[in-house]
């Protein structure tokens, strides 16, 4: 699995889930936690901003995973 952070982007550029280069529904979540505990909103419930890209193009799974962790994130964040 490829994932880069610097600051607050992540780059996911390949899973290891099925269709090939997928990220599985457990890894998303994960890195959805991650981002969020992380940069948690602050004391006036200003939510931060984490910029995430995909990068694992085969069969659209870029754009499927993408949805994925946005709607993982929005669920943990509470929005």
């Amino acid at each position: 699995m490829g994932v880069r952070r610097r600051g607050g982007t992540y780059g996911f550029t390949g899973g290891v889930a099925g269709p090939p280069q997928r990220y599985g529904r457990q890894a998303l979540k994960s890195w959805a936690r991650r981002s969020v505990g992380t940069w948690p909103p602050d004391k006036n419930d200003v939510h931060n901003d984490v910029h995430v890209y995909f990068n694992n193009g085969l069969g659209g799974a870029a754009v499927v995973d993408a949805a994925k962790f946005a709607r993982a994130a929005a669920a943990l964040a509470g929005r």
